[in-house]
């Protein structure tokens, strides 16, 4: 029969194997993330891509996906310079780049939502409809002003797009009636110019067989040979 030292140590053994099946935990971290470990609530160091033995009781891990992501933003109304109403939904292309500052932040992609959001609206209200639907992205200049502020969160916009523009059903009626009627200015201005450009070439025309009438006799001959018909010119001088 086992001793009582025997049965204790197989106790002890039972409740440490329990203990660690418990506690331990194998963490992987992929190529692509990096890892915040904290320990006791406390920030300890970031891991680097890996497989790790943890103990769940005092440690933990924040896992930061650290390849380029895109956020949509939903459909919002935005008055534009000309007070034309418009319903505008964005997408944006960022990447965490500190990943420190970024886990310091309650949300950083609220924050990031927010961040676009406001600048949506302010770059829209310094556009024209009619410049709004001919431009698709946002300048390069405001991303470069988005991206002194998303340094404090830890990331990096790449790029911001219109995903769709929607105009209510009168808008874009009336939209379209501009459009038509511009596309109708301008055949007529071209009509003009063609008109202008035919009566500039009748009228030196006209100048050059007044200044040659030798030349005037020739093209007339030509003409009357075109036809087919016979022309009989004076050749005496007036």
């Amino acid at each position: 029969m086992p001793t009582d030292y025997q049965t204790l140590a197989l106790g002890a053994g039972v409740i440490l194997v329990a203990y660690l099946a418990i506690a331990y935990r194998r963490k992987t971290v992929y190529e692509h993330q990096q890892a915040l470990l904290y320990k006791k609530g406390l920030l300890e160091k970031i891991l680097p891509p890996g497989i790790y033995w943890y103990n769940r009781l005092t440690t933990s891990h924040q896992v930061m996906d650290m390849r380029s992501l895109w956020l949509t933003i939903p459909g919002q109304e935005i008055l534009t310079k000309d007070n034309a109403p418009v319903k505008i939904s964005l997408v944006a292309n960022y990447r965490i780049t500190d990943p420190l500052k970024a886990a310091a932040l309650q949300s950083y992609q609220e924050d990031l939502y927010i961040l676009l959001q406001l600048a949506l609206r302010e770059h829209v209200s310094q556009l024209t409809l009619e410049e709004l639907l001919q431009e698709r992205t946002l300048t390069d200049g405001l991303i470069e002003a988005i991206n002194l502020r998303l340094a404090e969160a830890g990331l990096t916009l790449l790029d911001i797009r219109a995903k769709d523009i929607m105009l209510s059903g009168e808008l874009k009626k009336a939209y379209g009636e501009i459009l038509k009627a511009k596309q109708q200015g301008l055949a007529a201005l071209e009509r003009a110019r063609g008109e202008t450009a035919a009566l500039r070439n009748l009228a030196n025309a006209a100048k050059l067989l007044e200044d040659n009438p030798l030349l005037f006799k020739l093209r007339l001959l030509q003409s009357a040979a075109d036809r087919g018909n016979s022309v009989v010119i004076s050749t005496e001088k007036e």
